[in-house]
Parts: structure tokens; sequence; C-alpha cells
């Protein structure tokens, strides 16, 4: 079967998805998967367009791999300073930011905040623990810090804000996966729930901050850090991260994410790079308008992403 591909990108148009092929005999076949996931892709950015700025839901997702709060951050991006900025433009375009203009927190007290709920490692469960418990005091030790997380305190309600998923919501995210997928993530990660961001063996943990219809989070880790081989890139995502964007689709029902500077690691998935379909990991979990801000210096990397 031979593929034609048109690179998006350089159309300035959405992303190149195959919606059908010519085999040797010269027969055209419809690709379902593709059609299906290019009519999504298009309405959502056509109600992207149409949808009052006040209406839209919007994800800010920060990048913090490995795990830990040394590791937030972009390439050669002020990401704390970046996301205050984007607040006040969102705000200034009419979004629902949740607070005021003034109340927008600066750069280093949104660095106080965000790296509160960061990714968590399995090591690191009792950090975990008291994030989900609210057990503010076990997260930072200076108390300026603590009387500014209480402050934003409104911001973080994990119950209220569906941010806790349990084990039936897994499974409905789950069983909507491509069956060629849903064999890979149990071979590798096991059935149930899994260990990584979970809390009490019970529920998997969405990080973040629900600032009116703005959500600000982080990517989940990748999982090498939970692996023998830290360079296997056939590695499939484990539960979590799989969650994190299927929570992202139908819970939070996000009208565009924004994931903050170079680089994120749902582009590089396993999976084809180019031409992909329904058995792409990537192919998978994408289908929501995603606003990529990325480096000028590393052409080759934002043509691949």
């Amino acid at each position: 079967m031979d593929i034609w591909c048109y690179y998006s990108k350089y159309g300035r148009s959405i992303w190149a998805i195959a919606v059908s092929y010519v085999d040797k005999e010269g027969n055209s076949h419809v690709i379902k998967d593709g059609v299906k996931k290019l009519v999504e892709t298009t309405l959502g950015w056509a109600n992207l367009k149409e949808k009052d700025n006040f209406d839209k839901k919007i994800a800010v997702i920060l990048y913090n791999y490995p795990p830990g709060k040394a590791e937030i951050g972009a390439s050669y991006l002020d990401v704390f300073q970046s996301v205050h900025d984007l607040l006040i433009q969102l705000s200034r375009a009419g979004y629902n930011i949740g607070m005021s203009e003034e109340e927008i927190p600066n750069s280093t007290t949104l660095y106080t905040l965000l790296s509160m709920f960061g990714n968590k490692g399995s090591w690191a469960q009792g950090l975990l623990d008291s994030y989900v418990e609210g057990k503010w005091d076990k997260l930072v030790k200076d108390p300026n810090d603590l009387a500014i997380i209480e402050s934003y305190l409104k911001y973080f309600d994990l119950n209220k804000n569906n941010q806790l998923v349990d084990l039936l919501q897994y499974i409905k995210f789950y069983k909507s996966l491509n069956k060629t997928l849903q064999d890979q993530l149990i071979k590798k990660w096991g059935s149930g729930i899994g260990n990584i961001m979970v809390y009490n063996d019970s529920y998997i943990v969405i990080p973040g901050m629900m600032c009116g219809n703005i959500f600000i989070t982080f990517q989940p880790s990748r999982g090498w850090e939970e692996v023998e081989n830290y360079h296997d890139l056939t590695l499939p995502p484990h539960q979590q991260y799989i969650t994190f964007y299927c929570w992202l689709k139908e819970v939070f029902k996000a009208d565009a994410m924004i994931h903050m500077g170079t680089h994120g690691t749902l582009e590089f998935l396993p999976g084809r790079s180019i031409g992909l379909q329904g058995d792409d990991w990537t192919f998978e979990l994408s289908g929501i308008p995603n606003i990529y801000p990325y480096i000028v210096s590393n052409p080759g990397g934002s043509f691949s992403s």
C-alpha cells in the first residue's frame, strides 16, 4: 500500500490525516478512522472560531519531566511569566479566567502554586497524598508560601472539578481506545488504574488549577522513569497519560489546549510519524485543537511535532 502524505505544516492547515489510499491495483479505499478524525478536528477548529470567548474552555499544559519541581520548564521559555502573560491576554480577550486581571498571580506566585501539584513519581506517594488531601504544610515549608496557597484554595478543588478519576471512569476511557492500543497498554502496564499518579489505590489524579474556564495543568510523565529501559521508544503511555487526554476531551470538554513551549511527548508517542492511523497513540489521543508555541530555533522539531 502506498500513501501519499501532504505536510500540512507547510500549507498552514490542519495536521496531515490520511483519509484514503490507492492499492497496487489502482483501487481507492476509505480510511474510516481518518475520516472520523478529520471531521472531529475540523469541527473543533470551527467551534473555536464561532464560540463566544467567555464560554471557551482552554487547557494550558506545562511540562514536568522527569517528575519533580526542578524539571518544570520548556526550551528557553520563561514558563511562569508566559502563563501570567497568557492569562492577562485571555482576560482582555473576554475569556473567563475566574479572577480579575488584578488578581492574576505574578510569575513567582505562579511557581509556588503550580510546583505544588506537579507530577509525582511512584516513589513520592506521600507528596501526592498530601496534595489530594490538602495537607499543604507537607508540600511547602515556607510559611509565606503556605499563606499564598491558602489564599488560592478555591482554584484547587479536585472533587468539585472531577479531577479524581475512579476505576469505572478509567474503564470507559480504556474501552474507547483502539483494540491494538488496548493490548499494548495491558501488556506493559497491566489492567486496572496502575500506580502512576494514583491516590489510595482508587483514583487517577489529574493535577491542575481551575481558573474559571482555564485549566492549568501538567502533561503526564512519559513513564520512562518507572521502567528499566529509560530510552525505550516503543513504551506505550501509561494509564494516567491516556486518562489525562481523555479527561480533557470528555470531562473538562476542552475547546482547545495549549502545550506551552518546546516540547512535550504527545507527538512523539510510539507509532507512525506521518500518515497516522487509528492504531497510533498520537492519533488516538489527539483531536482537540492544539495551539503549540514552539521555539523558532528548532524548525526541524516543529515540523515533526
